[in-house]
């Protein structure tokens, strides 16, 4: 089986990609009375560490426990509600994932709002270790990097496709090192257009 049909993000250069944590961590701790209606400006990705809770977007419901993961993306409504006796414990991380600084990474691919994260065994304990040492009021390099593993690993799991069909390989090795390019012409235009690269 080809690399990129087990992980459609291996052919991506590492400094393609820019993640900006909007906020510090939200710790989540809701009782069973917790409701929240409410839209971002930025993405929002919910991980539940305890208990369970319910979101709704557009009349679809989707429901998360212990090991799952909630995408909502930049803009959208969403209703969420506690659904267990438990407190309902986890995370909640604002954040941007763009190309080359200008196209949103995000938006470029369809996913599952909702998705077990694989190696849950390793990425659970990340997880509880990111909610508890994470400052309440800024955000640090060491939580940056542990939000992309983070980040990705539900990626993997919730991706079904990318929006746009890909385009011919990128001649410039420095920009691609694989036959992978999902970006629109006109944004790839856009981009050589403000920056100069040379091939290695």
């Amino acid at each position: 089986m080809d690399e990129n049909e087990v992980n459609p993000f291996s052919g991506i250069p590492t400094h393609a990609v820019g993640l900006r944590l909007a906020r510090s961590v939200i710790k989540m701790s809701h009782a069973p009375t917790w409701r929240v209606d409410k839209s971002n400006q930025v993405h929002d990705l919910m991980i539940c560490l305890t208990g369970s809770g319910k979101y709704e977007i557009d009349g679809n419901y989707f429901s998360l426990t212990p090991g799952q993961a909630f995408l909502a993306p930049a803009g959208t409504r969403f209703i969420g509600q506690s659904t267990s006796t438990e407190r309902y414990t986890g995370i909640a991380q604002h954040f941007t994932l763009e190309l080359f600084g200008t196209v949103d990474m995000i938006g470029q691919m369809t996913l599952l709002p909702t998705a077990t994260i694989p190696d849950w065994h390793i990425i659970g304990p990340m997880v509880q270790h990111y909610h508890d040492t994470a400052p309440a009021t800024s955000t640090t390099l060491q939580q940056h990097h542990m939000f992309m593993t983070i980040l990705l690993k539900y990626l993997e799991a919730a991706f079904v496709g990318w929006r746009e069909k890909p385009l011919a390989p990128w001649k410039d090795k420095m920009l691609c090192r694989s036959t992978l390019c999902w970006l629109r012409p006109a944004l790839l235009r856009n981009h050589w257009k403000k920056t100069s690269w040379s091939a290695h």
